[in-house]
C-alpha cells in the first residue's frame, strides 16, 4: 500500500512538472504580444520584453523592459513586471522568479509583485563591452548556467544567490573570439551555442558551434566546430538539439549524434512556417508544440509586421 501511495505521489509530481500542451498553447495565443522568449513552468507562462541597444552607443546602458506573467489558463489574470534592463530569460522558485537581464538576475517576489534584488552575473571589474552581456540562461536544479557572450558562461545559485563558477570558452583560437548566445541543458549536459564574434576574410572563421559543458564538474566535455553564422539561440529535449538562427531557418539535431570534434550535419533545416514568417527570440518546447515568438509577415503587401505568441506543431515541421 504504502508503495502503491508513493507511485501516485511521483505520477503526480511528474504531471504537475508537465502542464498540458493544449494548455500552455491556449494561454500562450492568447497573450497580448511577444518580444525576446517564451517561457514556462507547471504553473505560469513567462514573456519577455526589450531591447540590447538603442543604436550604436558603447558602452550600452541598460534600457528598461518588462516580463509578462500569467498563471496558465488564466490570461486575464496576467500582470506585468517592469525590469531595469531587458528581459532576457527567466525562471520561477516558489514564489520567487528570477529574470535575465543583460544587465543582471532580478529576484522578484510573485505574491508581491516586487522586486527583492539583483545580482551579478559575471565579474570582470568593470564595463562590459559589446557582447560580452548576458544571453540566455538554463536551470538544473538549484543551479544555472548562464550563455554570457564574448565572456562564456557563469554558474549561479540559486539558494545561495551568488555567482559559483565563470570562464571563457574555446580560448584555444586566441586572438579570435567566439561569443556565448544560448544554452539549453539535456540531462546533466548543457549545450552552449556559439557564434563567431571575431570577422575574418580569409582563411579559418572563428568557432561557431555548440560546447558542450558537464553541469556537475562545470568542466567542458567537448567542442564541436562547423555551424553557419548567426544562430542565437538553442533548446533541447532530451533527444534533439533546435539551433535558432535568428528564427530562419531553424536546425535540429540528435543528442546522441553530438559527438566528437565536428558537428553532424542537421538531421533538419525548416525555412517555411506555416503562418508565413518566421520565429524569433528563445523560443521552448514540449513533446508537441515548438513555443515561440512569431514575426508574422504582413497580411496585405506594404503592411506591417506583427510579432506574435504562437505555438508552432512539431510534428508539421518535422521538428
Amino acid at each position: 500500500m504504502k508503495l502503491f501511495i508513493l507511485a501516485l505521489l511521483v505520477s503526480a509530481s511528474a504531471y504537475a512538472a508537465q502542464p498540458d500542451s493544449e494548455l500552455v498553447k491556449a494561454t500562450l495565443e492568447a497573450g497580448r504580444g511577444c518580444g525576446n522568449f517564451v517561457r514556462f513552468d507547471d504553473q505560469y507562462l513567462f514573456i519577455g520584453f526589450g531591447r540590447y541597444r538603442r543604436l550604436f552607443e558603447e558602452p550600452r546602458s541598460p534600457i528598461p523592459g518588462q516580463i509578462l506573467v500569467t498563471p496558465l489558463g488564466h490570461n486575464d489574470q496576467t500582470f506585468s513586471l517592469p525590469t531595469l534592463d531587458a528581459a532576457i530569460d527567466a525562471t520561477r522558485s516558489g514564489d520567487s522568479l528570477f529574470v535575465l537581464t543583460y544587465s543582471s538576475i532580478e529576484e522578484w517576489s510573485l505574491a508581491g509583485k516586487t522586486r527583492v534584488a539583483t545580482y551579478e552575473t559575471y565579474a570582470i571589474g568593470g564595463v562590459k563591452a559589446y557582447m560580452e552581456h548576458a544571453q540566455s540562461f538554463a536551470r538544473l536544479g538549484d543551479k544555472l548556467i548562464i550563455a554570457h557572450g564574448r565572456l562564456g558562461v557563469s554558474f549561479f545559485n540559486l539558494k545561495t544567490k551568488r555567482l559559483t563558477n565563470q570562464f571563457r570558452l574555446v580560448q584555444n583560437q586566441l586572438p579570435k573570439e567566439s561569443m556565448a548566445t544560448g544554452v539549453s541543458i539535456s540531462g546533466n549536459t548543457a549545450y552552449v551555442v556559439m557564434d563567431n564574434f571575431s570577422l575574418v576574410q580569409n582563411g579559418k572563421p572563428a568557432f561557431r558551434g555548440l560546447v558542450l559543458v558537464d553541469m556537475n564538474s562545470e568542466r567542458v566535455l567537448s567542442e564541436l566546430d562547423g555551424m553557419d553564422p548567426g544562430a542565437d539561440a538553442v533548446v533541447t529535449d532530451g533527444q534533439k538539439a533546435i539551433v535558432s538562427f535568428g528564427g530562419n531557418p531553424v536546425w535540429e539535431y540528435g543528442l546522441p549524434a553530438l559527438t566528437g570534434r565536428a558537428l553532424p550535419e542537421p538531421e533538419n533545416r525548416v525555412w517555411r512556417f506555416t503562418p508565413a514568417g518566421n520565429p524569433t527570440g528563445r523560443a521552448s518546447l514540449d513533446d508537441k508544440y515548438y513555443y515561440t515568438c512569431f514575426t508574422a509577415a504582413p497580411e496585405k503587401p506594404g503592411g506591417p509586421y506583427r510579432t506574435l505568441p504562437l505555438a508552432l506543431n512539431r510534428a508539421q515541421l518535422r521538428l
